[in-house]
């Protein structure tokens, strides 16, 4: 794939099925009619770059969105995933239209080669695990999630 040119290139299709494993569902009830959105979380490899990397993607009816996240590991024992990246092929956020049964396109939309993302995993000083969102656009922080975390029941 050469992505020096344009930021959409075709594709052959893959086996992988959005949704079989790593689900993340946000509808906390659990019924289908509450689920805002559906994430399919897995590791993947990014050609150039070394390490695995995290995938996560959200289907859509005709193709699905990802995001190509480089992890890095602190010495404070936290954990943070970016999407940083600025040409096709790099980590960062993608759209993928199926064209046939074997083939499809990917689309790095050059609007969206400014938007970044961060989240941090880490454990607060009373010992609650968390995780910070941040994404930012040109720069910009434009939206700021907090997330804590327990084990159900407790």
């Amino acid at each position: 794939m050469d992505g020096s040119r344009s930021s959409t290139n075709r594709l052959p299709s893959t086996s992988s099925t959005p949704g079989r494993s790593g689900t993340e569902d946000s509808g906390r009830s659990g019924a289908l009619e509450h689920t805002l959105y559906t994430g399919s979380y897995s590791l993947c490899r990014v050609p150039g770059f070394d390490g695995s990397y995290v995938k996560v993607v959200f289907p859509s009816p005709n193709g699905s969105a990802n995001v190509i996240m480089r992890p890095e590991s602190a010495s404070d024992g936290s954990f943070t995933v970016r999407s940083w990246g600025s040409r096709f092929g790099d980590p960062g956020f993608y759209f993928l239209v199926r064209a046939g049964r074997d083939e499809g396109w990917a689309r790095y939309p050059r609007a969206l080669k400014a938007l970044k993302e961060d989240i941090r995993v880490y454990v607060d000083p009373r010992g609650q695990l968390c995780a910070d969102h941040n994404p930012q656009i040109w720069g910009s922080t434009f939206l700021r999630l907090h997330y804590r975390m327990r084990r159900k029941g407790a």
